[in-house]
């Protein structure tokens, strides 16, 4: 499992497996594609959050894909 630093200045996101062997990663929007195509397998269920004012709040695909657009992130999820 890799480590990531998650820079609290910028927007902090969580990424949950879910099932029996559940997982919770921090990270930063860049880190987002690492995670997804390192951390998990092809078929794993997960949800993405955002924290943001002091909440978690789940992110879309929309939202996150219209993110990764804005930060010049080339990624897509599908």
């Amino acid at each position: 499992m890799a480590t990531y630093n998650v820079n609290s200045n910028e927007r902090v996101f969580l990424i949950s497996r879910q099932g029996i062997s559940s997982k919770n990663i921090f990270c930063n929007l860049e880190d987002i594609p690492e995670v997804l195509k390192n951390e998990l397998e092809v078929n794993d269920e997960y949800t993405i959050s955002h924290f943001w004012n002091s909440k978690f709040k789940k992110a879309t695909k929309k939202y996150m894909n219209e993110m990764f657009i804005a930060n010049q992130i080339e990624f897509k999820i599908n």
